[in-house]
């Protein structure tokens, strides 16, 4: 089974950097209507890594009027620490068929964060499969006398 672990993390390295452009992608597509957002709040979000660190995640909460409707909207982009200040304008695009479906104007985060993990996901892919599926050496027979 350890053969295959290089192979596996190559995939889901790969299927998640995948859907991270694909999702941005899709979002671009449909958030076309610009907004000014300001930063009303923020929502934190306590999160442990893997050596059981605990740190929180601060994601913004902006407030937009589409029409006569004030919406307020939870970015999905946190930080370590808060990116913007409460009160801060900041420019977004959202879905004119579900107004709280929203993207930060020009953000391509998530598209550079895709492509770093396709293509790491991808090298990584390449070497599980040498790994999984490189012949073994057969033993030497001994020399007879």
């Amino acid at each position: 089974m350890k053969r295959f672990t290089p192979l596996l993390v190559g995939v889901v390295m790969l299927a998640a950097g995948i859907f991270l452009l694909v999702r941005q992608n899709a979002l671009s597509k449909v958030c076309t209507a610009p907004a000014n957002a300001a930063v009303v709040d923020f929502k934190e979000e306590l999160g442990t890594d893997t050596e059981g660190v605990s740190s929180y995640t601060y994601y913004p909460i902006v407030e937009f009027a589409v029409g006569d409707r004030t919406l307020q909207v939870t970015l999905d982009k946190g930080e370590g620490t808060p990116a913007y200040d409460v009160g801060e304008q900041l420019d977004i695009l959202y879905d004119p068929s579900n107004p709280e479906r929203v993207i930060l104007k020009g953000d391509k985060s998530s598209n550079v964060l895709g492509l770093i993990f396709s293509v790491l996901g991808g090298l990584v892919t390449v070497f599980g499969l040498y790994v999984a599926f490189k012949p073994t050496p057969k033993p030497e027979a001994p020399e007879a006398r």
